[in-house]
């Protein structure tokens, strides 16, 4: 199938937002092209579906996604909001090499406003004074909190 025909395929997906487009989508965050994968993380953002958080999971832990890829997906986890993703955000805040990653992953987190976080949160800012990402953390625990 040619690559110009799954992007396009995943820009209708986007504006229509079938749910039944749901594991065909998730299907191309494994495409061999960087597009197909980008355009299919747009419109699996666009689609408000809870059982593609497990996926996006597995995707965002394998070594082999690119940063890029990977930032797209940890913001679509923290607009679903979904605790299942905690751990992983976590993992990744602490320990991606990706600083990106990393700002991505701290927002997530405070997407997700659980009051557990707060500690990992916190020691993030601590650690990584003044980088953007001591920023980052204390705007998401400062979120966290006002969302009480």
């Amino acid at each position: 199938t040619s690559t110009y025909f799954k992007e396009g395929a995943c820009r209708i997906f986007q504006k229509l937002k079938p749910r039944e487009a749901s594991d065909i989508l998730i299907q191309c965050l494994n495409d061999h092209d960087e597009g197909v994968r980008y355009h299919a993380s747009i419109a699996i953002g666009a689609l408000d579906d809870f059982k593609k958080v497990k996926p996006l999971i597995k995707k965002i832990n394998q070594k082999s996604t690119d940063s890029v890829l990977k930032s797209e997906l940890i913001t679509i986890l923290g607009n679903l909001g979904d605790e299942k993703a905690v751990d992983s955000l976590i993992n990744l805040l602490r320990n991606d090499m990706d600083k990106f990653v990393r700002h991505h992953a701290a927002r997530a987190l405070g997407e997700i406003g659980n009051p557990m976080l707060s500690f990992a949160l916190s020691e993030i800012a601590n650690k990584e004074k003044n980088t953007r990402l001591h920023y980052l953390a204390l705007n998401a625990v400062a979120k966290i909190k006002k969302n009480r």
